[in-house]
């Protein structure tokens, strides 16, 4: 048998449960404070572990790279290597154009010069015919000369003769 007015139960009831529900609250918060400093260490091993991965795919990637310009090293040695080869022909067949340039004789002027697979082009004027074939004959003792050829058309004036001759190289 309760004694007490109705009111005074309520608000006795009302405390009961506030104090259940603050004492939950304390419950629940002394719990997430414990359990943080309990997660702490591995959240800081963790974290450590996770610089590490990434600091080991930096190397990964950094190797991968390295190992890509390794196997793309022969394709670029073998495109530089093609370059020099045709920078070393091309001096090559300038040096043979300057050759038959420097072969001229009084009485030839060249005019142009063209260098075409093994064939070298030669056109020019000659004061007489003397001056054409002494200039041949001179052309044709280059050591790198196969054989010239001079169209007979180009000596059919006496003076002043307009040629064209084709100059066959030997392989390189």
């Amino acid at each position: 048998m309760n004694i007490l007015p109705f009111e005074k139960k309520e608000e006795i009831k009302k405390a009961y449960k506030m104090r259940i529900f603050i004492s939950f609250f304390w419950a629940f918060s002394f719990s997430f404070v414990i359990c943080g400093i309990l997660l702490l260490p591995i959240y800081i091993i963790a974290s450590a572990k996770v610089n590490e991965i990434n600091e080991r795919k930096e190397l990964n990637l950094k190797a991968t790279q390295e190992q890509l310009e390794i196997i793309g090293a022969p394709a670029l040695i073998n495109q530089k290597s093609l370059i020099a080869i045709k920078n070393i022909q091309s001096a090559y067949v300038s040096k043979r154009i300057i050759k038959i340039a420097d072969t001229t004789l009084v009485g030839v002027m060249i005019n142009k010069l063209s260098y075409e697979k093994q064939k070298i082009s030669v056109s020019g004027i000659a004061s007489n015919r003397d001056a054409l074939t002494n200039f041949k004959r001179k052309i044709e003792k280059i050591d790198f000369v196969q054989s010239v050829s001079i169209p007979v058309g180009d000596f059919a004036k006496d003076k002043d003769l307009t040629f064209t001759m084709t100059v066959n190289t030997k392989n390189e």
